[in-house]
């Protein structure tokens, strides 16, 4: 009974999709009634369709009869639950039989479809190839095991985690509202610059109490906190939190620096002290790590292994000869743009004066100090420098003036220096 159940089903599946393929031979009926298949007329034509011949075909077309295109695409070839299924005959060859019901069977009980015996593969599923459905069966296999070995991670080292993800969270919150006070120029809030100088130093220090037995404060003036061998997580970790202490302490700078009232800190030179900072800072954060990565690898084997580490310790120096060289080179043009007094234009004359209007285009308000650039447009030199340390272009023309303006807005490298 199941397998008729299963045969029925089918043939009502198959001939709902050739429904649409039936058409008439002259392209009307007689008496105007639309003509309608059964099963037994369809197998009987589709019989004689493969074993007469060319003329017994000619005289058949004179009756009422139907054309049935049975080769419309791929989807009925072997695989498909579609396909033609091999039955034996009486006189004892296979033959394909279609397994084709009648157009006006019964509709496919949902219920019953859902119970069929066979599941689709990932690749009928989803229509991907083979290569691709080995993928994701391994991926499939193996997630779960990764899943333990992840929250198994997660629960050992909660508490550090915890603390990176609060300094990481920390220092991006203060990195984008000093960008914004220093935007703001005279309209900067000091009240929140001065809490956040206090929160940020409350955070460091309360860090370091923390740890106060493993005193992790030593690693930023290169003293080795350790007294063991290092495994690979603690080295990363103990890198990684130390990065952002002293960024940290690179933004409690630069708000100092924000805080100082401009009658005693003219506008058009704090970006270069932002340069400095943050080039002097990338710079110490790339020797930091340099201390642990060798205890770590030389560490590690002892005995005759120790050439090992040796090796291992030459070869981290020469890669990162390469990064403490460009931020040296950085370091050095930093320090250059600093001591030098760059002009961003010319005093106007009166008719280049005149020309431009009676207020600057970027304040508003009447000219301070006005300053004439290379392009003939003038601004407020005040106005004009701190525009530029954010951008390289004019801002009517957008003719290029200076250099890259990169970190002369105050903002802090959000790159973690692990290596």
């Amino acid at each position: 009974m199941e397998g008729s159940r299963i045969i029925r089903d089918n043939l009502n599946r198959v001939c709902e999709e050739l429904r649409p393929l039936v058409q008439p031979r002259n392209g009307s009926t007689s008496g105007g009634i639309s003509p309608h298949i059964t099963l037994p007329n369809w197998i009987q034509a589709r019989s004689l369709a493969a074993t007469a011949s060319t003329s017994a075909v000619t005289a058949r077309n004179d009756l009422e009869s139907f054309v049935i295109n049975l080769e419309s695409d791929e989807r009925d070839v072997v695989g498909s639950p579609n396909s033609s299924r091999s039955t034996a005959s009486p006189s004892g060859d296979n033959r394909s039989v279609p397994s084709i019901p009648a157009a006006t069977g019964p509709e496919i009980d949902p219920e019953s479809a859902n119970t069929l015996p066979h599941e689709e593969s990932v690749t009928d599923l989803f229509n991907l190839s083979p290569e691709a459905s080995s993928v994701v069966n391994i991926v499939k296999k193996y997630l779960p095991f990764v899943t333990i070995i992840l929250a198994k991670t997660v629960y050992d080292y909660s508490p550090a985690i915890l603390l990176f993800v609060g300094l990481y969270g920390t220092f991006a919150f203060y990195n984008s509202r000093l960008k914004a006070e220093i935007a703001q120029h005279s309209q900067r809030n000091i009240g929140f610059l001065m809490f956040a100088v206090f929160h940020l130093v409350f955070t460091i220090c309360f860090f370091y109490y923390l740890y106060d037995d493993m005193k992790l404060y030593l690693s930023i003036v290169f003293i080795p906190p350790y007294v063991q061998p290092l495994t690979v997580t603690d080295l990363l970790w103990l890198v990684a939190v130390t990065d952002f202490i002293l960024k940290l302490i690179t933004i409690i700078i630069k708000i100092l620096v924000t805080i100082i009232p401009n009658y005693l800190f003219e506008a058009k030179k704090r970006g270069k002290w932002y340069l400095a900072i943050e080039s002097s800072s990338q710079l110490y954060r790339s020797l930091v790590p340099i201390q642990p990565w060798l205890y770590y690898l030389l560490e590690s084997y002892q005995g005759p292994q120790k050439v090992v580490g040796v090796f291992l310790s030459a070869a981290y120096m020469v890669s990162k000869g390469t990064d403490l060289m460009a931020r040296a080179r950085a370091w050095w043009a930093s320090m250059l743009k600093l001591l030098q007094n760059v002009q961003l234009g010319v005093s106007p004359d009166k008719d280049a004066l005149s020309s431009a209007g009676l207020t600057c285009p970027i304040c508003h308000d009447d000219y301070n100090t006005p300053v004439l650039l290379a392009c003939r447009h003038v601004f407020c030199e005040s106005c004009v420098a701190r525009w530029f340390d954010r951008e390289q272009t004019c801002p009517l023309c957008r003719a290029k003036v200076v250099d890259d303006p990169s970190w002369r807005d105050g903002s802090t490298t959000y790159f973690t220096q692990l290596f």
